[in-house]
């Protein structure tokens, strides 16, 4: 939610403008930069796991001691009408002041884990992308490569025995094990699985 002086100075400024005072639009426009101009909460030195209701998926986001953030899959429908990456990730992230994600881990490329990820991609600076087996013909999976290719983020593939220190927390790929030629759709065995230590 906005800080309370924004969110009052917005409202105060939208009902002076409907009593047409004419500079009432400064207070529009300072509320709403108090409202968008949110930074995040600096790092309390804790590690924080935040599981969003998506639906049938999963969206996890990770907030490391020193405040900054991970994505874990971000939701999404099999029918494509609903994204819960604007819905419910992005306005979760933005509520906590985040423009940035430093990392967008995705488990396997159902529609229902990786729904999301367009819109992240294009809504926030993302510093690079996890995956794991990326399946040869998969409908998610495509609508995933049309995103990659709009955007800077670093794309790594991942297999088990990778190893990461981030913000003092030690992410460890447990899975999926080397494979030879990626598999045609995508299986849920092949999932990235993920162990974060800290």
């Amino acid at each position: 939610s906005p800080p309370l002086w924004a969110g009052g100075l917005f409202a105060l400024g939208l009902g002076l403008l409907s009593g047409r005072r004419p500079r009432a639009w400064l207070l529009v426009l300072l509320g709403g930069l108090g409202i968008l101009g949110r930074s995040p909460a600096p790092g309390d030195g804790r590690l924080h796991l935040t599981v969003l209701d998506v639906g049938q998926g999963d969206a996890l986001v990770v907030r490391s001691p020193e405040g900054r953030v991970w994505v874990i899959d971000s939701g999404g429908s099999y029918d494509g009408r609903f994204d819960a990456g604007e819905s419910i990730v992005a306005p979760y992230l933005w509520s906590q002041g985040h423009r940035r994600i430093e990392g967008l881990a995705l488990t396997h490329a159902h529609p229902d884990h990786v729904g999301g990820a367009p819109f992240l991609l294009r809504a926030f600076g993302v510093g690079e992308v996890w995956e794991g087996v990326a399946p040869r013909h998969e409908r998610a999976q495509e609508m995933l490569e049309r995103a990659f290719r709009r955007t800077p983020a670093h794309r790594l593939s991942v297999v088990r025995g990778m190893r990461r220190l981030w913000d003092g927390v030690e992410i460890e790929v447990l899975g999926p094990r080397p494979m030879g030629r990626p598999p045609w759709t995508t299986r849920n065995d092949d999932s990235l699985v993920l162990a974060l230590r800290w």
